[in-house]
């Protein structure tokens, strides 16, 4: 809320991110899921390239903690897409790892 006041975009994506993963670690996937949108948009206004990956990894990951392994994957799209247009290496395993669990598992 302070970050939001005095217009601190970041902060208010970083307070957002922990929000979020707090959520998630309450088993609480579609607050998780509002806050990742949230830090999402915030991430593209302000040009946070790096930010916007992780909210998209955790907004995929949130929908495979719904049960929605395809929603899942869907959202985690974008980074591959958006980041191979940038010349940034798309073969993060741990990213593939996370996406492929979520497509066998739904987590």
């Amino acid at each position: 809320e302070i970050a939001r006041e005095i217009g601190d975009r970041s902060g208010e994506g970083t307070a957002l991110t922990s929000l979020g993963l707090i959520y998630a670690d309450l088993g609480e996937p579609r607050q998780a899921i509002g806050s990742c949108e949230q830090v999402l948009q915030i991430t593209r206004e302000i040009g946070d390239r790096p930010g916007e990956r992780a909210a998209l990894e955790n907004l995929g990951l949130s929908y495979a903690d719904l049960g929605e392994p395809r929603r899942a994957i869907e959202a985690a799209g974008p980074i591959e897409h958006g980041h191979r247009a940038h010349d940034v290496d798309v073969d993060d395993p741990a990213r593939l790892l996370r996406l492929g669990f979520a497509a066998r598992f739904g987590r």
